[in-house]
């Protein structure tokens, strides 16, 4: 069994037909100003075997602690895949851009910094390569108020997601550590 840590590639805040919120350290859901706002997230997971079986794939975030009147008892988050990447530099219009055939809903207590959503059905989809991964769309269900997560530019508590998986016997494990420059051309010298 292998277990992975996949961080985000690119992940944004937007407000539906306006242009994106570009904050790498915080993510807005839900209601602000009259408005809802989403988040888009794109995470790798191409890297891993067509071949193998997810087992479990964990989207971690962390709440970022803010005053809030009447805070809800649970969040209600709603999830759907994209038809394609977003670009955070345009205007965002979920219409037409999202896959509502593999809409998800998950109901998470709002009682830790921490929020795990088991996401194992979607990177099930991703990694046997039944939808393309264009990342995903999460936003918070209307009522259920405003919710500032931690981002990519602020590490140590940045989003990502844990993947664990079975690869078929005898299949190698693809790794190359991005730091390491990897040899243009290999020669054998006799000794």
């Amino acid at each position: 069994m292998v277990s992975e840590i996949l961080y985000c590639k690119s992940c944004f805040s937007y407000v539906e037909n306006s242009e994106c919120i570009i904050s790498p350290k915080y993510i807005i859901l839900g209601e602000s100003y009259k408005e809802m706002q989403g988040a888009y997230f794109y995470f790798p997971v191409e890297r891993i075997s067509s071949n193998a079986r997810i087992q479990n794939a964990e989207l971690v975030f962390y709440e970022v602690k803010e005053t809030k009147e009447n805070v809800p008892q649970y969040f209600q988050y709603v999830m759907a895949p994209t038809r394609n990447y977003i670009n955070p530099y345009t205007t965002y219009n979920s219409s037409g851009n999202l896959a509502m055939e593999y809409y998800f809903s998950y109901k998470v207590k709002n009682n830790a910094n921490m929020i795990i959503i088991n996401i194992t059905p979607l990177v099930s989809l991703w990694v046997t390569r039944e939808i393309i991964n264009y990342g995903f769309v999460i936003e918070l269900e209307h009522g259920y108020g405003r919710q500032t997560l931690a981002g990519v530019g602020s590490k140590a508590v940045e989003p990502f997601l844990k993947i664990t998986y079975l690869l078929p016997e005898g299949e190698l494990l693809y790794y190359h550590e991005p730091s390491v420059q990897l040899p243009v051309e290999i020669s054998i010298k006799e000794q």
